[in-house]
């Protein structure tokens, strides 16, 4: 069994490294034709609280291209594993509040969206998130953008590499430079068989 190696960032003040070995059976199951994943400990901090991925986008800050690819970017993660992604009115209660932002100090004005944890549950489990879209800035591809902070709204953070040297099942668009609109076969299956 080859051992996989995954990094997730801890939210808040404290932006830690945590990287964990899991282990990943590689071969699809005739039966299912899905990943076998058998994590060798426990894949943590924890992000998400639950299996439902509510989502409000706002509609002043946002233009209605961003709108519509962070809206399809929820949608790929609703279709392609068991979480369910549901737009509601912005509440306190809305997992993950999608905005537009004008930052003019470093490190925010260079980048073209962050996330963070806007309230913990404790310190494994992210009961809110805020997408921060830098709207001073254009991006050539915004679903592959919003599917990449979505992943960290998952506990994801960026892999090394880059897409062109993935093979299909590895192409993420968890990496630095987002540029496909999917998220690799092991994060899918670590998504299934957490939520």
């Amino acid at each position: 069994m080859p051992v996989r190696r995954l990094t997730m960032r801890a939210r808040g003040p404290c932006l830690t490294a945590v990287t964990l070995a899991v282990v990943l059976v590689g071969s699809l199951t005739a039966a299912s034709g899905a990943w076998a994943y058998v994590p060798s400990v426990p894949k943590q901090p924890y992000y998400a609280d639950s299996l439902t991925h509510t989502y409000s986008l706002s509609s002043s800050s946002l233009t209605s291209t961003q709108r519509s690819a962070a809206t399809a970017a929820m949608n790929y993660l609703g279709s392609s594993t068991n979480m369910t992604t549901q737009a509601v009115a912005q509440t306190a209660t809305t997992d993950v509040v999608i905005n537009g932002s004008w930052p003019s100090t470093a490190p925010y004005n260079s980048y073209y969206a962050w996330t963070t944890c806007s309230k913990a549950l404790n310190s494994s489990y992210c009961d809110r998130f805020r997408i921060a879209v830098n709207r001073n800035k254009s991006h050539s591809n915004w679903r592959s953008l919003f599917c990449h902070e979505i992943g960290h709204t998952l506990g994801f953070q960026h892999p090394g590499g880059k897409n062109s040297d993935a093979t299909s099942e590895e192409k993420t668009c968890m990496r630095s430079s987002p540029d496909v609109i999917v998220y690799a076969a092991e994060d899918r299956a670590w998504i299934n068989w957490w939520y």
